[in-house]
């Protein structure tokens, strides 16, 4: 599972984080499922000694703050998502198109 962290938002001027946006994919062969997401964080203060400062923050810091939050149901969703690619229950389409679109 790939997840990116696309937005921030935090406090000026302190740089508390206060919410992460996120998007989550899974690949499977021929198949991807993707999803997307926004988790706020409770507020840090910058004299606590476990605080990161805004400009020290990477990619990995705070995905690992997403997963803490959505832990792994969100690659089981992703998983699931990628079963019913494979497995439709479901189609939709016109009956009289699918004449025409093979001639």
């Amino acid at each position: 599972m790939k997840i990116n962290i696309v937005q921030l938002d935090r406090s000026l001027p302190d740089g508390v984080v206060l919410t992460a946006h996120w998007t989550a994919s899974l690949t499977d062969g021929d198949y991807i499922a993707a999803t997307y997401g926004a988790e706020g964080f409770n507020q840090k203060s910058p004299d606590e000694p476990d605080f990161i400062p805004y400009e020290d923050l990477t990619p990995e810091i705070v995905k690992s703050w997403v997963l803490d939050k959505i832990g792994a149901d969100i690659e089981q969703q992703l998983i699931a998502e990628i079963g019913a690619q494979k497995n439709p229950t479901s189609a939709s389409g016109l009956p009289w198109t699918q004449d025409e679109e093979q001639s």
